[in-house]
């Protein structure tokens, strides 16, 4: 189990200098910053729920704020909020994915998480069509090597015509998630404990089918 946080996304207002705000230590006793320097989670994911140009709560101020805090190097998803596309603010759709996008430059951040799940869903806004853009493919979480530094077992694969019967012995791992790439496309299944072997179909005229397994930890084997 990995255990994260998604804390208010002002530490201290005056931290850094430009920041104006609400102090969630002060308020809240919620000390976030000594939480993350110490590691004592596995993903953080503060609420930079402001816009960009928005100079006392700035939105790239405060990400990379975060991420200079972040020591132990744990996973850095920055919190979103894409409700405020269909929300009484009314934000402009670029700014959502401006945000995304400035948090893919940053380099030590991993990811995003979005609140919340239901204007996505339903499309508000035209949220949904423009994540079907940004987030062309299946993402895997990225691995947690403080929790486990071992790689799990590369997977049996036997081919006939197309399909393609992929297995692994359910005693070397319990938890388990399938990673293909056929000619250059990713697939991706689940193998469970109880069922350590899948056929999956394929094109015939794939030339290019590589598989890897993944533990609970995101680990790939070789």
């Amino acid at each position: 189990v990995k255990v994260g946080i998604s804390p208010f996304g002002i530490w201290r207002p005056g931290t850094p200098s430009s920041i104006a705000g609400f102090d969630q230590y002060a308020k809240l006793y919620a000390d976030a910053k000594l939480w993350l320097n110490e590691g004592w989670v596995d993903y953080f994911a503060p609420q930079l729920y402001w816009p960009i140009a928005q100079e006392k709560q700035s939105y790239p101020v405060l990400m990379n704020w975060w991420a200079s805090e972040n020591a132990k190097q744990r996973h850095l998803w920055i919190g979103n909020i894409p409700s405020r596309v269909v929300g009484e603010k009314k934000w402009p759709l670029k700014e959502i994915a401006d945000q995304i996008e400035l948090t893919r430059k940053q380099g030590t951040t991993t990811g995003n998480i979005h609140f919340s799940a239901k204007p996505i869903l339903n499309n508000g806004g035209g949220l949904a069509d423009a994540f079907a853009k940004i987030y062309p493919e299946p993402a895997l979480i990225p691995p947690s090597p403080w929790l486990s530094k071992d790689i799990p077992p590369t997977p049996e694969v036997i081919r006939s015509g197309d399909l393609l019967v992929v297995s692994v012995d359910p005693k070397s791992i319990r938890r388990l998630w399938l990673t293909m790439t056929v000619d250059g496309k990713p697939i991706h299944r689940m193998l469970g404990v109880a069922n350590p072997s899948i056929a999956v179909f394929i094109p015939k005229d794939a030339t290019d089918v590589r598989v890897r397994s993944i533990d609970r930890y995101a680990a790939v084997s070789k």
